[in-house]
C-alpha cells in the first residue's frame, strides 16, 4: 500500500518546467501512487483539468526506476491513442521528518477506462473503432526503433475519451531489445510484478513462457492480449479460461456467438490475435488493414439502416 501522505487541497505544486497546478480533490490511489485531479494555475495549460499522479514507495527502489523509466517514455511518445504525460516534478512534503520528496507527473486527466464502458453496452461500431485505434498504438510501440512491449493491456488501462480511446499504464512495459543487465533482472522483476501487475486475467503464452525463462517476449504478447479485449468487447466475455497458478499453461474457450452480420469476419480475426504461437500469430501492421475492412461494412450498414454511424 502507498506510504501515507496527504496533499491539502488548494496546495500548488511546482514542476521542473516551473509550471504550477493546484490540487482540486483526490481521485484514488493504487499499489505505488496516489492520484489527484489538478488545474493547471500557470503555464501554457493554465486553466486546464489533468490527473496528477504522485509516487509513493520511496523505499522501494525497483518500483521507482519501473514509475522513472515509464515516465520518461511517455514524456517523449507521440501518438493519439497513447496517454500522454505533459510535466513532471517532485512534492516536498515538508511534513515528515526528515522532509521527503515524491516524484510525480501531470497526465491526461481520463476518468473513463474501457472497463466502465463496458458495464454498458459498447456498439458494433465503437468496437471496431477502439478496436482499430488499439491496433494503431500498438504498430507504433512496434516500430519504435527500440520496440516496447506493454505486457499489461486490459480494459482497466484503456481510457475512453468521446469515441476515442487511449492506451496507458506503462508500469510493465520493457523494451524488445534490453542490455544484458537487464536480461538479468527483469525476469525477477516480472514475478515480482505478478501480484499487483500481472493480469490474471489477461494471461498470455508468451508472458508464461517468459516468466518461467523458457523464451525470449516479443510484441506479439500485446497482440494476444488485446485480442481477449477485444473477444470481451465484442461478446461480453473473456475467452482465457481460470487458473489456479498464475503460470499455468493459458487455455481458451470458444468464442462467444455475435449477434450481427459481421460476426464471421469478426470472430476470424480475432482468432487471428489469439494464436497460441507467437511465431504464427500476426503483428499489428499485419492486422489493422482487415479491421479496417470490417469497420467500412458496419459504416455501409448504419448509413443504409440509420443514416449515420453514431
Amino acid at each position: 500500500m502507498p506510504q501515507a501522505m496527504e496533499i491539502s487541497i488548494g496546495s500548488q505544486l511546482r514542476s521542473d518546467g516551473n509550471n504550477k497546478y493546484r490540487i482540486i480533490q483526490k481521485i484514488g490511489s493504487g499499489g505505488n501512487c496516489v492520484v489527484w485531479l489538478a488545474i493547471a494555475s500557470t503555464g501554457q495549460y493554465h486553466g486546464m483539468l489533468f490527473a496528477l499522479k504522485v509516487f509513493t514507495q520511496l523505499d522501494e527502489t525497483e518500483r521507482l526506476h519501473q514509475f522513472e523509466r515509464e515516465t520518461a517514455f511517455l514524456i517523449e511518445i507521440n501518438h493519439p491513442a497513447i496517454m500522454k504525460i505533459f510535466d513532471r516534478g517532485k512534492y516536498r512534503d515538508r511534513a515528515e521528518r526528515p522532509a521527503k520528496e515524491y516524484p510525480f507527473v501531470v497526465a491526461d486527466y481520463l476518468p473513463t477506462t474501457l472497463e466502465d464502458a463496458l458495464k454498458r453496452r459498447v456498439t458494433i461500431g465503437e468496437g471496431l473503432v477502439y478496436t482499430l485505434q488499439l491496433l494503431s498504438a500498438l504498430k507504433y510501440l512496434n516500430e519504435l526503433p527500440n520496440p516496447v512491449i506493454h505486457r499489461d493491456i486490459k480494459p482497466a488501462n484503456i481510457f475512453i475519451r468521446g469515441r476515442s480511446c487511449l492506451l496507458g499504464d506503462f508500469g510493465l512495459m520493457r523494451r524488445r531489445d534490453v542490455d544484458a543487465a537487464e536480461r538479468e533482472t527483469d525476469p525477477e522483476i516480472f514475478k515480482y510484478s505478478i501480484g499487483p501487475g500481472f493480469p490474471k486475467w489477461y494471461r498470455t503464452p508468451d508472458l508464461v513462457r517468459y516468466a518461467k525463462q523458457e523464451e525470449p517476449l516479443t510484441t506479439k504478447s500485446d497482440v494476444f492480449q488485446l485480442g481477449l479485449v477485444i473477444a470481451k468487447m465484442f461478446t461480453g466475455y473473456n475467452p482465457l479460461k481460470g487458473c489456479k497458478d498464475m503460470l499455468d499453461t493459458v487455455e481458451l474457450e470458444d468464442l462467444r456467438s455475435l449477434n450481427t452480420s459481421l460476426g464471421t469476419g469478426i470472430h476470424t480475426q480475432i482468432r487471428r490475435m489469439l494464436d497460441m504461437e507467437p511465431a504464427h500469430r500476426e503483428g499489428a501492421a499485419e492486422l489493422i488493414d482487415d479491421w479496417e475492412g470490417i469497420l467500412m461494412q458496419a459504416v455501409h450498414q448504419y448509413h443504409q439502416l440509420e443514416g449515420r454511424v453514431f
